[in-house]
């Protein structure tokens, strides 16, 4: 996981548990929109694999059955 990455899960993990990116922000000592960007990046990471995962899936059940007689 990059530094953007630990970045913007602590600051999201922040976010839920204070109730705002501002008081995650706070809490961190940075600047709200760093906070945000960081959140937005992480959430399109995770976009990414979430999407390559569900490609993967649709492979596996798109391809034939190696047992079917």
């Amino acid at each position: 996981m990059t530094g953007l990455a630990i970045g913007g899960g602590l600051g999201l993990l922040l976010g839920l548990l204070t109730g705002s990116v501002r008081a995650a922000a706070d809490k961190l000592d940075m600047n709200p929109s760093v906070v945000s960007r960081q959140i937005a990046q992480l959430e399109a990471e995770l976009a990414e694999v979430l999407a390559a995962e569900q490609a993967a899936q649709d492979e596996r059940m798109a391809a034939p059955e190696a047992s079917a007689p």
